[in-house]
């Protein structure tokens, strides 16, 4: 039996060598004498199973042993045994077999060399490797329905002596015929050798194959001993996945190719032919295009001022008027009002709460009523979130005894209530006013522009600021408001030249902050986790002392149990407030508790009990992470304990790779946090870190714009600040410059250099990357200039990678699973997990990963998706969402969002694809394969991995090797909440996934996977070489006429020469029909033939793999 290791394998076996074979049998004999022994001359053609053992039990007090004896019978006829005692059979005969080894390697019998068959013929250590990959198998085992070798195997004879048969049948092409190979051994293993051995020589015969040992001969895939795993398993990660195409397809490429080549002949000779316009359409506000007449503007004017009057003295609006004059803001309404209107730009800034975002709008425009000029008024202001923007609006309406839609509106993506167009104030979000501020009007008619919020820092709000900054310039009535919720905002003053600073006082109560050196004293010594931390303890910066938070949350509980008042306790992330939620109701004090979790990811009827009164009796305890620093507002908070910890989101542009890092917050953060406790009446805030940590900190959280990926806003800044939306701006208002347009066109042509004058600019590898990725998506040209695809990327609102998929999807008819892949991508995950019933919801989620969505968490959503709008068509959709753990409101708004998009495709002419798909069924299998145009190149693929067991003590040698996914930069693993688990696929074969996003917390893991078929990747793949001399590389290649396609530098595929160029010829022709198709070229037959010869392939490839991926026995690798 051919071992390898021990002097059968190549003449270049290092363990041929005396001291090496010397440091082998030493290491055998204390690891596995019972192999070393089946090694021996004495027992050849046995395994360590089959050695003569005979065990029998012994007495000696007071426990029964065994004693295991081997007969050794040498060359001259003498015999001894082998002879070992032990506790158990198995541990005798393993004493035994060292005995006998011992015996043997004293008289230089342990070793004997064995004449190797297989290697004497000529086919290597594995000649059913090199079969695969001969002529005779290629399309069995490496194409499209990829199956493993058809060997048969049967058995004879008695269990301890069985003798095994195995047969091939090799079809010899070149006669017609075909050949049954036949080989027999004791194993399994040896007969399908000895098979493959005579199937390679007949080939061999007929010129079929050449053997291995020929001139110029590539070694087949694997030439690793078998006994060397690592070596074996690194190669067989190493090994290039086979894409092979089938006759019929390569004679469709060819005549989709020459049909194109001849028709872009014919029509060089001709005149060009006109393209479509693809400027956008106009959608003008109400006021901007018509000017109205002074009489109707003083008609205006004398209605608004009358009105105004009204509301400041008529009792139907005394209540408005009480709620508004209790608020600290109007203490300071004159002085706001006056700064306003003497400056073009005003810092102001005031505690959550003061008024500043229901009142400062309401006394500008109030103040121009007055002075009558009110109907020359219309300001726009700046929320952040959606909830704010309509709940602010409504607010307001209701002060001015209106409803939503005369004065006071508010416009959000998907959703709008527009206010007139004059004399008004409009409510929106940042995103849609930098949306409006790509169209030609742009801030036509707009006289004031108030952002609110701006302490938070987020991309929008940071890039509307270099925007309006800009635009002042050229602009000289447009007024500015900039609102803080932070007391320091120096920072925003200086970046507007030093403009005036406002400020409003608070309305909070007093509160008594603690901090964790105060907490010993105040708690007591028996509070041990206090005292620890207050005497030197030291966590990690990562870490929550979770022993410390209960018992400060269980000590107010108990101290204060006279008072009213409920416990706020921030934290940085759902698994901490996991933890401290299940530690408290082990508490005995938790039965007078009501404990209450708050996240952004949890279901809004479990949000909405955080804002619930407590029942009589009972303290609410709210878990929460900083959305109840300013976003939300508990009215009955008195007690904050303020764990100081945030988790947040860090891009490192190097690796690709978001991290959730939990880290401490601010200093203005935790200003923010102390003051929830104040809202209703004094209160206390227990801080659970030191002053001197509290000095540590930074005084503001890190900008958004400095870590995360910057491509949407690198889009958003070309598409408002490209050089003809500027000249149409500045036309529109009115101001000539033409002077200065050269100057701007240079200036805004170039987003590092627009980026630079934010007021903390992003790194410059964070540009350029966000910029390279814009270029390979076709979205800007090498001068960074818009494409005609970057201007219709830039109007879907979308993350440009996304809305490059959803214009594939509108060419190739299969736009509609796509239209909810984008659209979900917009909003938070809208699977649900309910504290107690995370299983059952993951169980849920994973049921709708089957069938044609197998693998793929995208598909997954889409077959919810269908599935919940089909049952909302019958008023079953909100009883859909609670069986099915799905949130009722994303999905109605992944609804409304799929409608925009749909709108913004049919408005830029691309809703008519060149082909139609027949069925959903193609549909999706094109979907999966297009977000490889979109995502890539977040690909990864599988390997086999070394892991430790895990278990305890475990020494260097406890590992096993399991499937896991590599990245170009290392070893991901798959997010929970996949529908794709690692356990259920087969680690013999192997697989690519593309994925939306990367990021870390305890690993890597990569999140919204799908399974895709290896022809999609080289297809639809941005960088693709190709290497013609395949034996230069480092992966051993297979027999025949092979090229080496290598995608993005790293990932390698084998392709048949022909094949690989056809198929490289189709990826150029089939950009050259996206970009004539958005520019909106007329359509030719040509263009349609390759656009149909793509859906035919994706579709095939994705259907085979499915096919194959149901059958474990077939490797997923070939298509």
């Amino acid at each position: 039996m051919n071992r390898g290791v021990l002097g059968t394998g190549p003449d270049g076996n290092k363990r041929k060598r005396p001291d090496a074979q010397a440091a082998y049998i030493t290491s055998m004999m204390h690891g596995n004498p019972k192999l070393l022994l089946s090694e021996s001359p004495l027992f050849a053609g046995l395994t360590q199973h089959q050695l003569p053992f005979t065990v029998y039990p012994i007495k000696v007090s007071p426990d029964v042993q065994y004693q295991a004896r081997i007969r050794l019978v040498f060359p001259d006829g003498r015999e001894s045994f082998g002879i070992g005692v032990a506790r158990t059979k198995k541990e005798s005969e393993r004493v035994a077999a060292i005995d006998a080894c011992q015996q043997l390697q004293d008289r230089g019998l342990l070793v004997g060399v064995k004449k190797s068959s297989t290697a004497s013929d000529g086919w290597g250590d594995n000649p059913k490797n090199t079969l695969v990959t001969s002529v005779a198998f290629r399309d069995v085992c490496c194409g499209g329905n990829a199956r493993a070798l058809p060997i048969t195997l049967r058995s004879s004879g008695p269990d301890h002596a069985k003798t095994f048969v195995a047969e091939l049948t090799v079809p010899l092409r070149n006669k017609g015929e075909v050949f049954v190979a036949v080989g027999q051994g004791p194993n399994k293993a040896e007969a399908e050798r000895a098979c493959c051995t005579a199937a390679c020589a007949k080939l061999y015969d007929v010129g079929l194959l050449q053997k291995p040992n020929d001139k110029g001969y590539s070694p087949p895939f694997t030439a690793v001993p078998a006994s060397n795993k690592a070596a074996h398993n690194q190669q067989q990660n190493e090994m290039p996945a086979i894409v092979s195409l089938r006759i019929e397809e390569l004679s469709m490429m060819e005549d989709a190719l020459q049909r194109l080549h001849f028709e872009n002949v014919r029509l060089e000779k001709q005149e060009p032919e006109a393209s479509v316009s693809l400027q956008p359409r106009s959608f003008a506000h109400k006021s901007n295009d018509i000017p109205i007449p002074k009489e109707q503007l003083g008609t205006e004017n004398a209605i608004l001022r009358l009105e105004a009057r009204k509301r400041s003295v008529s009792p139907e609006f005394a209540e408005q008027r009480r709620v508004r004059q209790s608020l600290p803001a109007w203490r300071e309404r004159q002085k706001i009002v006056g700064f306003v209107s003497n400056h073009r730009v005003v810092v102001l800034t005031g505690e959550t709460g003061c008024g500043k975002t229901t009142q400062v709008p309401q006394y500008v425009l109030e103040d121009a009523e007055l002075q009558g000029s009110g109907a020359e008024v219309h300001i726009v202001v700046t929320q952040p979130r959606r909830i704010a923007a309509i709940s602010v609006a409504e607010r307001v309406a209701w002060e001015r005894g209106e409803t939503l839609g005369k004065s006071v509106g508010y416009a959000i993506r998907l959703e709008s209530s527009p206010p007139r167009p004059r004399g008004s104030i409009l409510y929106c979000t940042t995103g849609i006013l930098l949306h409006r501020l790509q169209r030609a009007d742009g801030l036509v008619g707009v006289s004031h522009v108030i952002i609110d919020e701006v302490h938070e820092r987020d991309v929008d709000t940071d890039f509307l600021l270099v925007v309006i900054r800009e635009l002042l310039n050229h602009s000289p009535t447009l007024r500015v408001v900039v609102m803080s919720a932070t007391l320091d905002a120096s920072i925003f003053t200086r970046y507007f030249g030093g403009c005036p600073l406002v400020n409003i006082p608070g309305m909070t109560h007093p509160v008594r902050v603690y901090n964790l050196d105060d907490l010993p004293q105040l708690m007591g010594r028996f509070h041990l986790p206090a005292l620890r931390q207050a005497h030197g303890g030291s966590l990690d910066e990562e870490d929550v002392d979770i022993d410390l938070t209960v018992s400060v949350i269980v000590w107010i509980s108990q101290v204060f149990a006279q008072g009213d008042g409920a416990i706020l306790c921030f934290l940085p992330g759902w698994d901490t407030i996991t933890i401290v939620r299940d530690r408290l109701l082990k508490v005995r004090a938790s039965r007078f508790m009501m404990i209450v979790p708050l996240h952004s990811q949890l279901p809004a009827g479990e949000q909405r009990a955080a804002f619930a009164r407590a029942p009589f009796g009972m303290r609410k305890v709210v878990l929460a992470t900083n959305i109840a620093e300013t976003s939300v507002t508990i009215d009955d908070v008195v007690y904050v304990v303020d764990s100081g910890k945030i988790k947040e989101k860090q891009y490192d542009v190097s690796r690709n790779l978001t991290t959730m890092r939990v880290q401490w917050t601010s200093q203005a953060s935790a200003r923010q946090r102390q003051g929830r406790a104040g809202r209703v009446q004094p209160g206390f805030c227990f801080q659970l870190f030191t002053q001197t940590t509290f000095l540590n900190m930074l005084e503001h959280q890190i900008p958004e714009m400095q870590r995360v990926p910057l491509e949407e806003l690198c889009l958003q800044i070309k598409a408002v600040l490209s050089p003809n939306t500027v000249v149409e701006k500045f036309e529109a208002t009115g101001v000539n410059f033409s002077q200065e347009l050269e100057e701007t066109r240079a200036e805004t042509t170039r987003i590092a250099t627009f980026l630079s004058k934010a007021i903390q600019p992003p790194t410059a590898s964070s540009v350029y990357a966000a910029i390279q990725v814009l270029k390979q998506l076709g979205a800007v040209d090498e001068f960074e200039n818009l494409t005609p695809l970057g201007r219709i990327l830039a109007k879907l609102t979308v993350h440009p990678r996304f809305g490059k998929m959803l214009v594939y999807g509108a060419l190739l008819g299969c736009l509609d699973p796509l239209l909810t892949v984008a659209a979900a991508a917009c909003f938070r995950d809208p699977f649900v997990s309910p504290l107690n019933r995370r299983e059952e919801a993951d169980q849920v989620r994973a049921s709708f990963g089957t069938g044609v969505a197998y693998g793929s968490d995208q598909l997954a959503l889409v077959n919810a998706f269908q599935q919940w709008k089909a049952a909302d068509f019958n008023n079953h959709g909100y009883s859909f969402c609670e069986d099915n753990f799905l949130a009722f409101m994303t999905m109605t708004l992944i609804a409304g969002m799929r409608t925009q998009f749909e709108r913004t495709l049919l408005e830029s002419g691309l809703c008519e694809p060149y082909v139609q798909s027949p069925n959903p069924v193609v549909s999706a299998h094109l979907a999966r394969s297009l977000l490889v145009a979109g995502l890539y190149p977040n690909i990864v693929r599988s390997e086999l991995c070394r892991e430790s067991k895990g278990m305890k003590n475990a020494t260097k040698h406890a590992y096993r090797w399991r499937l896991g996914f590599c990245g170009v930069n290392g070893r991901v693993f798959l997010h929970p909440t996949s529908v794709l688990s690692e356990k259920h696929l087969n680690s013999s074969l192997s697989y690519y996934l593309v994925f939306q996003e990367k990021l870390q917390t305890s690993q890597v893991f990569i999140r919204g996977c799908t399974l895709l078929p290896p022809l999609a990747v080289v297809l639809l793949g941005w960088n693709v070489t190709f290497i013609k001399d395949v034996s230069s590389g480092s992966a051993p290649s297979p027999n025949g006429d092979w090229m080496l396609l290598r995608v993005e530098g790293w990932l390698n595929f084998f392709i048949d020469r022909r094949a690989g160029l056809l198929l490289l010829q189709l990826r150029d022709a089939f950009d050259v029909v996206l970009a004539r198709w958005v520019s909106g070229h007329a359509r030719t037959d040509s263009e349609r033939q390759v656009v149909e010869c793509v859906v035919t392939l994706l579709e095939s490839t994705c259907y085979e793999m499915l096919e194959t991926t149901s059958n474990r026995k077939a490797p997923i690798v070939s298509r």
